[in-house]
């Protein structure tokens, strides 16, 4: 899908983070902790070959557990 990117290169992944309306703050932390996440090497590619939700989620709780360690 286009999205008329700045840069003009294609997007390679798109990301939804929702939130309770009212609460301000947390949403940003994990906007950031995303970013982080996705400038790893070959972070990105693992998360394109994952086969289901499961994986997905398995990738970033080990993420997760790196930045906090």
């Amino acid at each position: 899908m286009d999205f008329s990117s700045l840069d003009g290169q294609p997007v390679k992944a798109l990301f939804l983070i929702l939130w309770p309306a009212g609460v301000i703050g947390p949403h940003l932390e994990a906007i950031a902790q995303v970013s982080r996440v996705l400038k790893r090497d070959n972070f990105l590619e693992r998360l394109k070959e994952a086969s289901d939700k499961r994986e997905i989620v398995s990738l970033f709780s080990e993420a997760d557990k790196s930045v906090q360690a």
